[in-house]
């Protein structure tokens, strides 16, 4: 509850005393002053307003006033009635330049309570003091407020690319307000280059020149790998001096190749071919190819084979290769004699007691269309297509 009894101060008439009784130790007690000069209301525009209270023990109080309308709010605070007697009240009204105008004094008269429990020990109050130290230490931090500024702009301009190892440079081509920055910013300096090969070896941390290497421009902290098969594969060069082949120098730094893997387990291997399984049972990669290579299609060349005159001929080398369960699927016959003007020479192998093909047989001669048995003695190379079936 607030209790705020109007009351007219005026500026020129110091009497009679205006009287108002408040008992002691209210708190929302106050008064609605209106002022006037000559019976004329005066309203305080660009002035601040402070009430000035003198206790009756002495004390004082200085307080901020409100400006309500067309009266000023004063309210009695904690202090100015804390002590029981006439409380002398003014106002003081003081414009932007300094000029000070005071009320005459008006009079509070504290009526003396009977309640102490929550008596209040009366002593100076000068809030309205420190309000307005606050105030000007505020304005010794952050200074005045002006008026908001004009919206600034900021645009980028032209973006220069400068020599690597260059300082960034940032200028306003623009105004205060429409700024448009350029900017000029410094390459970046060159990456290494990675070269590969066999020709940069050894493990030599001074540079050395390696002619043979074909690099024809290598710059400081090139880097080579050796990807040879000897024993500086994997290893890692830097290039200490720049140049062409003749010129620079690589440096041993490490190598990259990792310890040997643990050898592999051994496994029956399962070897196709022709989509049917061969049935072989390696127990190794190797093995089962060599395996594979005594068992597949093959083709075998014999040399030196001798026909009689009546082209009859025998192969003892193939008479083993039948023995061990090879079958002749093709069979052709080289010879200078009669690889020419269109002709040919073929095998054709006889039908041994048992119902396979025998190592001996006859040679006949192609050309055209007319096939005939030779008749005279030659030597030729025979061409045989072998394969267990």
């Amino acid at each position: 509850m607030r209790l705020y009894p109007s009351i007219t101060v005026d500026l020129y008439k110091p009497y009679p005393i205006v009287v108002l009784d408040v008992p002691q130790n209210n708190i929302g007690r106050g008064a609605m002053v209106t002022l006037t000069a000559g019976g004329a209301v005066v309203i305080p525009e660009n002035e601040t307003v402070e009430v000035y209270a003198k206790k009756p023990d002495g004390t004082k109080v200085y307080n901020t006033v409100i400006v309500a309308g067309n009266q000023l709010q004063v309210a009695f605070s904690p202090q100015m009635t804390a002590v029981d007697g006439i409380l002398q009240v003014e106002l003081q009204m003081v414009d932007s330049a300094g000029n000070s105008i005071t009320t005459p004094i008006f009079a509070v008269r504290v009526l003396k309570s009977n309640i102490d429990a929550r008596a209040i020990t009366s002593t100076d109050d000068f809030q309205a003091l420190v309000d307005a130290l606050a105030e000007v230490e505020e304005l010794k931090q952050n200074g005045l407020k002006g008026d908001p500024g004009e919206a600034a702009t900021i645009q980028v301009g032209n973006v220069t690319a400068s020599e690597p190892g260059g300082d960034p440079e940032v200028t306003n081509s623009g105004t205060e307000n429409a700024a448009v920055f350029n900017f000029t910013l410094p390459r970046g300096e060159p990456g290494s280059m990675w070269y590969q090969g066999d020709a940069v070896t050894g493990t030599s941390t001074s540079g050395v020149v390696f002619a043979g290497s074909g690099i024809d421009n290598a710059e400081l902290n090139d880097m080579y790998l050796n990807t040879g098969s000897g024993a500086d594969r994997g290893n890692v060069y830097v290039c200490t001096f720049a140049g062409d082949a003749s010129t620079a120098q690589w440096a041993y730094r490490q190598n990259i190749m990792g310890p040997t893997g643990p050898a592999g387990t051994a496994n029956a291997a399962n070897v196709a071919y022709d989509n049917e399984s061969s049935g072989l049972a390696a127990t190794n990669v190797q093995g089962a190819v060599d395996e594979l290579n005594q068992n597949k299609v093959f083709k075998k060349t014999y040399t030196n084979i001798t026909t009689d005159s009546y082209g009859f001929f025998g192969i003892s080398e193939l008479q083993s290769d039948i023995s061990n369960g090879y079958s002749i699927i093709s069979a052709f016959a080289k010879d200078a004699a009669f690889d020419q003007n269109g002709s040919n020479a073929f095998p054709v192998f006889s039908v041994n007691n048992a119902g396979g093909v025998s190592h001996y047989g006859y040679l006949y001669k192609a050309s055209g269309r007319d096939i005939t048995v030779l008749s005279d003695a030659f030597n030729v190379t025979m061409v045989v297509i072998l394969a267990k079936l």
